[in-house]
């Protein structure tokens, strides 16, 4: 029977890319000048959509959706889905523009934008725990990271509401929510595959902002967390440097005993450099490592509690969002001057290379604020939509079009900590910075965990953080179960510039309105984390 149980829930994972987003229900478009359209030679330029965009559909096709149909939707919203399958959202307002944006995105996406909810929020074993003991081992990364702490404490301590990154996020959360409800009375039919994987509606919990909020952290975890190749790197220099002993009877070793600086130099290539002060007297290859010794096979252990997921068969559907081993990455990002394309507009070429999945892990989809009634400026941007965020992450205005790249910026480093006293004492462990002690910080929360969101039982774990650094990974034991660290444990903290408080929605929010660069610029300055060009 679990087997079986087992089996009918991968499949479901595999499949319901293809039952969660029905076919496309519009005629071929009719012209319209705005940027609704992909029709364009190619492009997102400037004004590339003001020339000869596509509209969505014709009056016919469109889904118009009335204040009354909503708890709380204030004016008029058409919706046409285009032949590609693109849903294109006119509002009158920007509540209810993001509100049907969380709405639709829900309605289309709900398996992939639960779990990646679940991902983030360290959430996976109520579905998937009493299957498959990894998930385990992965919330307690997440709970332990707190992207879901960090995120709830900015909404609530914060958070302008006010603003469009407010409205969008709280919007955007009750359009789902509506979702669910509709779900949950039987008005809004679901993908068969969810019936599958979620025992009932009721055990989904209604959508936070914060939850969108850890999401965009969770993108930024997949481009900057790299705590995982610095455990692994610091095993490598200590195996090398062990093995060939300088000191050794064998002389062969003894001979090799350098063979650690030939492998990974920090020498420079040359003797030019930029700065006539700087001193290059003393080459690094002659300079002794000061990194301190370590158990290896405590680090090998966190190695394995960061990759659980990237070895669980369960989740190789999840494969875009799966923490696997860092220098796969890469993308691609490119602009074409208009005065080499047909049109006479600029072109911007983006490939981020996120992964393949089923579905993709962009939602293409087009947001329209014309004519706000509330007399803000427009809105009118197309492109990628990342599910579990308002708006869109890569595309285009009818002003400014953008693209991304992974940027390979260190944004994280591991520490050895000197700790006394255990993480159950019932005073708090401290550790030694600066030739001083700091009590570190503790929360205790529990995992549920179970199959398809029916929670049969809780795991305690015990999350330290040391204030001028970071969390203390946890110890993970028998059955991919956190345990509490003891002072015997090799304790590791994380330092990531992931962590804390932040709002990557303000900064789309922002680039909507941008209509020049130098607006573009002051958006970014509320991008925080990306790691990206």
């Amino acid at each position: 029977m679990r087997t079986r149980a087992a089996s009918a829930a991968l499949v479901a994972l595999c499949a319901f890319g293809l039952t969660a987003c029905p076919g496309p229900e519009t005629e071929p478009p009719e012209t319209q000048d705005d940027a609704g359209g992909g029709g364009d030679d190619g492009g997102g330029g400037d004004d590339a959509a003001v020339d000869g965009g596509e509209d969505a559909g014709s009056d016919a096709d469109a889904e118009v959706i009335e204040p009354g149909d909503f708890d709380g939707l204030r004016g008029t919203v058409t919706v046409y889905r285009d032949d590609q399958g693109i849903r294109h959202i006119y509002a009158e307002y920007l509540e209810d523009l993001y509100f049907m944006n969380g709405y639709y995105t829900a309605k289309d996406r709900f398996i992939q934008l639960e779990f990646y909810r679940r991902i983030a929020t360290g959430t996976l074993s109520e579905l998937l725990g009493g299957l498959d003991s990894s998930t385990i081992a992965t919330d307690s990364l997440f709970r332990t990271l707190g992207l879901k702490r960090d995120a709830k404490k900015y909404w609530e301590e914060e958070a302008d509401k006010t603003t469009d990154a407010g409205i969008a996020a709280q919007s955007y959360s009750d359009g789902i929510n509506a979702y669910l409800g509709r779900w949950s009375d039987g008005s809004e039919e679901i993908a068969p595959a969810a019936r599958v994987i979620f025992q009932s509606p009721r055990v989904v919990a209604p959508w936070e902002p914060a939850d969108s909020l850890a999401i965009a952290r969770l993108l930024a975890f997949q481009l900057t967390y790299d705590a995982d190749a610095d455990l692994d790197m610091t095993i490598t220099r200590q195996d090398m440097l062990e093995t060939f002993d300088a000191e050794s009877e064998d002389e062969d070793v003894r001979r090799r005993a350098g063979l650690y600086h030939d492998v990974l130099r920090f020498e420079a290539a040359t003797t030019a450099r930029h700065v006539d002060e700087l001193d290059t007297s003393t080459p690094a290859l002659t300079r002794r490592a000061t990194s301190p010794r370590v158990d290896t096979d405590a680090l090998r252990a966190q190695v394995r509690m960061h990759h659980a997921m990237s070895r669980s068969v369960l989740l190789k559907a999840l494969d875009p969002l799966v923490p696997t081993r860092k220098g796969s990455f890469g993308s691609n990002n490119w602009v074409v001057s208009g005065d080499l394309t047909a049109t006479g507009h600029a072109q911007v070429a983006n490939d981020p290379h996120l992964g393949l999945s089923l579905p993709t892990v962009f939602y293409p989809i087009h947001l329209d604020l014309s004519e706000d009634k509330d007399g803000r400026e427009p809105i009118r941007v197309i492109g990628a939509s990342y599910p579990g965020l308002p708006g869109v992450v890569v595309g285009r205005t009818d002003d400014v079009a953008w693209g991304t790249t992974t940027g390979y910026y260190d944004y994280c480093d591991v520490y050895l900590e000197q700790v006394t006293g255990d993480a159950d004492d019932a005073a708090l462990a401290q550790v030694s910075f600066e030739g001083g002690a700091v009590e570190v910080v503790r929360y205790t929360e529990e995992i549920g965990v179970g199959f398809r969101g029916q929670v049969s039982q809780q795991v305690p774990i015990t999350i330290e953080v040391v204030p001028h650094h970071g969390p203390i990974l946890p110890i993970i034991g028998e059955g991919n179960r956190p345990r509490p660290r003891t002072a015997a444990d090799t304790a590791v903290s994380v330092k990531w510039a992931g962590l804390g408080s932040a709002n990557e929605v303000e900064f789309l929010t922002r680039l909507y309105r941008a209509d020049e660069p130098s607006e573009v610029e002051e958006a970014l300055d509320y991008y925080k984390v990306g790691s990206s060009n």
